[in-house]
């Protein structure tokens, strides 16, 4: 309870942090990124739209999945698929979480890319983004699809020694 800012009066202030409070307030959250999801059962399974260009074996790649298990989540005989099918995915245990810097200075990218060009900022450590989309293999590394608390995607080493999976 206090009486801060321009109030008249006590009034009760409400902060969400994902983890312990600190003075820095490092782990203060928006609290609509809460709000706006269904908490009531956390899904395993998510969905992927097939697009023209993909293969059981990229989409296997960019889902941590091997082809049979692909094959045998979606019930297929054959390897064959069309675009607008829909195929069901394992969630991992990443997706759905918060990536966060542990570093001083992080890039994130706007595309999967590790090129200076596809730069769009750098994350400071403690700070991050409230949601991880995916893993995707970029050339010999990994990298995360994120999106910030306004649904924009951007893309960021899965490096633990860089990024700390909450």
């Amino acid at each position: 309870m206090g009486n801060t800012g321009y109030s008249f009066g006590q009034h009760l202030h409400f902060e969400l942090h994902k983890g312990r409070w600190d003075i820095k307030k490092s782990k203060a959250v928006d609290p609509l990124d809460y709000l706006l999801k269904d908490l009531s059962s956390p899904s395993s399974t998510s969905v992927h739209k097939v697009k023209s260009g993909d293969t059981l074996w990229g989409i296997a790649q960019d889902n941590n999945l091997s082809v049979s298990e692909l094959k045998s989540l979606n019930g297929l005989k054959s390897d064959v698929i069309y675009p607008g099918d829909n195929l069901t995915l394992k969630n991992s245990s990443y997706v759905g979480k918060r990536a966060e810097c542990r570093v001083s200075k992080l890039r994130f990218y706007s595309k999967p890319s590790w090129d200076d060009k596809f730069v769009v900022d750098y994350l400071t450590e403690g700070y991050g983004f409230p949601t991880i989309v995916r893993k995707l293999k970029v050339d010999d590394g990994y990298q995360f699809e994120v999106e910030n608390s306004k649904g924009k995607t951007f893309f960021v080493t899965a490096n633990e020694k860089y990024i700390r999976v909450e």
